[in-house]
């Protein structure tokens, strides 16, 4: 089997995962919400363009305020008014 060759864009994905992880719990000791929420997405005119990553600690004040823990709420409280038809 042959190696696949790696990009340096690939090692940047790898490292993903541990910092999101990492983040997540800086959040859950600093803010002790009942849960995190980690949310990806990405956008461009007609393509990926670019990447947002958020890191939001949710509470059960969040949760009575925005109508529960759903991609929707996570882009309320994020500011994001146009989800299109979910």
């Amino acid at each position: 089997m042959r190696p696949v060759d790696r990009s340096p864009r690939d090692e940047a994905v790898a490292e993903m995962g541990p910092l999101l992880r990492d983040t997540a719990r800086v959040v859950e000791a600093v803010c002790r919400p009942e849960q995190t929420s980690v949310c990806l997405w990405s956008h461009g005119p007609a393509a990926r363009r670019h990447l947002h990553v958020a890191v939001q600690p949710v509470t059960a004040e969040l949760v009575a305020r925005y109508g529960g823990c759903s991609p929707r709420s996570s882009a309320s409280r994020a500011g994001v008014s146009d989800l299109g038809k979910a």
